[in-house]
């Protein structure tokens, strides 16, 4: 395929990104989600650090009672983690009062509930595919110094970057779709964000340069990645100004990606996949 046809290919999957990501936000799901999400507090810097402190893996934190209201249990003989909470005179003005000291709470990890799926803009992809193309994305992380593991991760946590360890590692769970569509947003992450301090304008480049190069392997990853990018951007339009500044280095990378991909017969031949 020529450079010029290949580029063609990665504006058009760029504005159909752009495109769904408007769509999604008008649709009962992202409300849905939206009513799901008011339901969590905001966490303080000192909060997040003692969450850390205690479970470095918890993605989602919220009270028992919370969880309950989401239709999920806290599973007996789970250990609860403590943040702490201030303590204010009761009033009319509520939060807005001064506290006059705090006290620690208990809260659960999204992975110490069971119940009801929470709601969710993302749907994992569920498309088959070879695996030799998961084998190619192997090798593009091994040429970059990072190793790739497959292993259980835990509910809703579908691949990791560790820039440190110069380790990927992808939830060995989930569909070989989804595997290969993780596997290339964690390699958009060892290619650019080992030291990023803006987390949203990493996840959004890292989703967006995964759906452009699936959507070159011809799969359509556009049920996950609108959802994570619209997710991570607060809505389209937060979205859509982070995908603007970015355009250039998802472009780029992007097309690197997709011109590696291109070459995965010749990087099959006589050597080995470094996916364990």
């Amino acid at each position: 395929m020529s450079a010029t046809a290949e580029t063609d290919i990665t504006e058009n999957a760029f504005s159909r990104l752009t495109a769904g990501i408007l769509n999604l936000c008008t649709t009962d799901r992202w409300m849905e989600w939206l009513t799901m999400v008011n339901r969590f507090r905001s966490y303080s810097a000192r909060n997040i650090l003692l969450i850390a402190s205690q479970r470095p893996e918890a993605t989602r934190v919220a009270s028992y009672s919370t969880w309950k209201r989401l239709g999920r249990q806290v599973r007996k003989g789970e250990k609860a983690l403590y943040i702490v909470a201030p303590l204010r005179p009761s009033s009319e003005e509520g939060e807005d009062t001064v506290p006059f000291g705090f006290r620690y709470v208990p809260v659960f990890d999204l992975a110490q509930t069971e119940g009801d799926d929470l709601p969710s803009p993302c749907e994992v992809v569920a498309a088959q595919i070879d695996r030799s193309t998961i084998e190619d994305a192997c090798r593009i992380a091994a040429s970059l110094g990072f190793a790739v593991t497959f292993q259980e991760l835990g509910r809703d946590t579908h691949g990791v970057c560790r820039p440190a360890a110069k380790a990927i590692e992808i939830n060995a769970g989930d569909p070989e779709g989804q595997q290969l569509k993780s596997l290339i947003h964690e390699i958009s992450h060892a290619m650019l964000h080992a030291s990023c301090p803006d987390r949203t304008r990493a996840e959004i480049e890292a989703e967006s340069i995964a759906y452009i190069v699936m959507n070159h392997l011809g799969i359509d990853s556009s049920q996950y990645s609108f959802g994570y990018v619209a997710t991570w951007g607060k809505g389209g339009n937060s979205a859509l100004e982070v995908l603007r500044k970015s355009a250039t280095t998802i472009r780029t990378t992007a097309l690197f990606l997709c011109d590696q991909f291109d070459r995965g017969a010749s990087l099959r031949i006589g050597r080995s996949a470094t996916c364990a």
